[in-house]
């Protein structure tokens, strides 16, 4: 064969040749010898081309090349390409898990149409929307909040000057302030406390940064929930007075609003509200709790005793319409949470007055003498006669609410940690709506 021949061969018959003449010289090698020998080699290599693992290394090599062409596509031909096509191109790049090449395409076609004062109000708001929430994947929320600070004072320029064509709709802003929002509660779930390690946000001032920006001045869903994390973070920096700045400033102020305007308001933020309001009532239990009805025997110490009494009676009637206004907030598990806090103050006061009860009739029998009058005697009768009304009648009050809460708890499927609390219980009647009145202990002693 020529050398001109030999120099086209290549692949099987190549190797076959090589392995031929490498061979000692044989008289006689048959063509069917030949034959066969080219037909196992071409099987040899039809199963290495078939492998797996034989284009792994031109697979890879493929895939970059074809994550580089998109992005250089992406950027060579975004000048002259229309929102549309640069549309398709994040979408391209998105899918392909190209997450923070997306969110900067989209954020630099938004910012091209601010800097040249194109494309229409629609597709400035869509590039902005998309990087804003490709960001927020990608837990780049500082990012996020730097790009929606930036559409808020371009609506602002854009509301003055009246001569943007790149408008930006406020309802918008509003939806991506909520989306910031509700990602921040998504990180951390509801109340508190704020767990760092679940969020992108590390610190309070950075928390702080956050509310400030996505702040439109009204209420929308998420808000309260959100203002409620700083509150947190504030607590956890033992700060309880900007803490209570936040939930009266910021949380009651906006919820207010919202209901005098007949909006809409989240559950979860409604939560949120009886959540403080919960806080609230737990403090004056408290302080109900602190008037004690302790007495010695004599005169002076029962009109004390009778002091007092009417003290924790008028905290009691304090309590009660607290707790009363937290059930019109329509908060399931805050509702629960009231009825919990209103049914246990119910009951320990009752055991309060029986103690009380039984240690003044201990008190009278030990005092009983031959010089005492019958019109001692018979304030003695009266007066514990009083004292077993008023306790039979704040137990039932107690019963009430207990019955009443889990009505609510089976009718709306409500779930809350104090369910137990009423769902054991067996006993109870119908809330009749009546309250204590603060004066019916007054004639105990004349």
């Amino acid at each position: 064969m020529s050398e001109k021949t030999s120099n086209k061969e290549y692949g099987g018959l190549k190797i076959v040749r090589e392995f031929l003449s490498s061979l000692p010289s044989i008289p006689c090698i048959s063509l069917i010898t030949f034959i066969c020998l080219l037909i196992l080699v071409t099987i040899f290599m039809l199963l290495m081309i078939n492998s797996p693992s034989f284009f792994d290394a031109r697979a890879d090599e493929t895939d970059v090349v074809t994550r580089e062409v998109i992005k250089e596509v992406a950027v060579t031909e975004r000048v002259n390409a229309t929102p549309q096509i640069i549309l398709e191109q994040v979408d391209d790049l998105f899918n392909r898990g190209e997450i923070t090449p997306a969110a900067k395409l989209s954020e630099e076609n938004f910012n091209k149409m601010l800097d040249n004062n194109s494309g229409s109000g629609e597709w400035c708001e869509v590039f902005l929307k998309n990087a804003i929430i490709m960001y927020l994947a990608n837990n780049q929320i500082d990012k996020s909040v730097a790009l929606f600070l930036q559409g808020k004072q371009f609506l602002q320029h854009a509301i003055e000057s009246k001569k943007s064509q790149c408008n930006i709709n406020s309802k918008v802003v509003q939806e991506i302030a909520e989306i910031i929002s509700k990602k921040i509660i998504e990180d951390q779930g509801r109340g508190c406390p704020f767990n760092m390690s679940k969020s992108p946000i590390k610190s309070l001032s950075s928390m702080k940064s956050v509310l400030k920006a996505i702040d439109i001045g009204k209420y929308f869903q998420s808000l309260l929930q959100t203002y409620n994390k700083l509150r947190c973070l504030y607590l956890n920096n033992n700060l309880v007075a900007d803490a209570n700045e936040i939930a009266d400033n910021k949380i009651k102020k906006y919820y207010l609003e919202a209901r005098k305007k007949n909006e809409k308001i989240d559950i979860d933020d409604l939560e949120i509200i009886a959540l403080l309001e919960n806080e609230r009532l737990s403090i004056l239990i408290n302080e109900m709790e602190n008037i004690s009805l302790d007495f010695s025997v004599g005169n002076l110490e029962n009109k004390l005793f009778v002091t007092r009494l009417q003290m924790k009676l008028d905290k009691l009637n304090v309590i009660t319409e607290k707790a009363t206004s937290i059930l019109s907030i329509g908060a399931g598990e805050g509702s629960v949470n009231a009825y919990f806090l209103l049914s246990t103050t119910y009951k320990n006061f009752v055991s309060e007055l029986s103690k009380a009860k039984n240690t003044i009739e201990i008190s009278n029998s030990s005092n009983d003498t031959a010089t005492d009058s019958e019109n001692n005697g018979r304030n003695h009768e009266r007066r514990n006669a009083l004292l077993v009304k008023l306790i039979d009648t704040i137990e039932k009050k107690g019963v009430q609410f207990k019955q009443e809460a889990k009505k609510i708890i089976t009718k709306y499927t409500i779930l809350a940690h104090n369910n137990d609390y009423f769902l054991l219980d067996r006993g109870g009647i119908n809330v009749d709506g009546k309250y204590i009145g603060s004066g019916l202990f007054n004639y105990i002693v004349e």
